[in-house]
């Protein structure tokens, strides 16, 4: 473990890049598409013009030894100035709020439906499954911005296990469709925990097959993601897992990832 002792962060907000830290917090999850991030900064140094609302915010973070990783591109959406600077972002999913569709459709598939209102969205980035549906003879959108269209389309159709979320790289696509093809699930390598290494704290699952473990700051981790644990004082052996909820919390003293899971097998 001490290839992960000094954690890095780097906020990117507008041209102006913050490298010291007080608080920062990011939630992804598989349930809400929209990841949150909470920051606070010291006021010593940082531009009053460039901390504002709707300023573009990308954060990157990772270890001195080991490089960084994309975690967040979104934008500012509140910021307080007082003794120190506060921050709520929220991702490029906070944008599909803003369009409302009015429209009907006839003889419809759940990928053309998606893909009409990604397109009135203007997004082009894009990557929504190919698997074949049904198709429903007349399907209407009454006022429904674009998120609440897409999560309407998956319970009109039944597709439960369908997810839709925004990689966090500034390049990265917006992904829809069911969890086996999604691209974090077809990954090649396991990310493995273990009670005593890298696990701080586990609690293992109830009868809902779930449970949470704390572990040290691990930047790449990603909900919908498959992970190995290891606790020989729960399990005989090796549990495999579904990341549903990733907590990144990073301080001036410590930084942990709490993770939400769900069992696989």
């Amino acid at each position: 473990m001490f290839e992960y002792l000094a954690p890095v962060v780097e906020i990117e907000i507008g041209d102006f890049i913050v490298r010291r830290i007080v608080d920062l917090k990011l939630v992804t999850g598989r349930a809400s598409p929209l990841d949150r991030a909470d920051i606070v900064l010291p006021v010593e140094g940082l531009d009053p013009a460039a901390i504002v609302r709707e300023a573009p915010v990308h954060i990157r973070a990772g270890y001195r030894e080991k490089g960084l990783w994309p975690l967040f591109t979104g934008s500012v959406v509140d910021v307080a100035w007082h003794h120190q600077v506060r921050l709520l972002c929220r991702d490029r999913m906070e944008g599909l709020r803003s369009t409302r569709i009015v429209e009907s459709f006839v003889d419809v598939t759940p990928r053309e439906v998606v893909d009409r209102a990604l397109d009135l969205a203007g997004v082009t980035n894009r990557q929504l499954s190919d698997s074949v549906q049904d198709r429903r003879h007349y399907f209407v959108l009454t006022g429904q911005n674009v998120i609440e269209v897409i999560r309407l389309v998956n319970r009109s159709w039944g597709l439960d296990d369908w997810a839709f979320y925004w990689e966090p790289e500034p390049d990265g696509a917006l992904w829809w469709g069911p969890w086996e093809e999604s691209p974090r699930r077809q990954t090649g390598e396991v990310l493995r925990l273990e009670y005593g290494q890298n696990v701080l704290q586990l609690v293992p699952f109830t009868r809902e097959r779930r449970g949470v473990v704390r572990t040290i700051f691990l930047p790449y981790l990603r909900h919908s993601q498959l992970v190995r644990i290891r606790d020989m004082r729960f399990w005989r052996q090796d549990v495999l897992v579904r990341a549903e909820r990733i907590v990144h919390h990073v301080t001036e003293k410590k930084a942990r990832t709490t993770l939400e899971w769900t069992l696989v097998s």
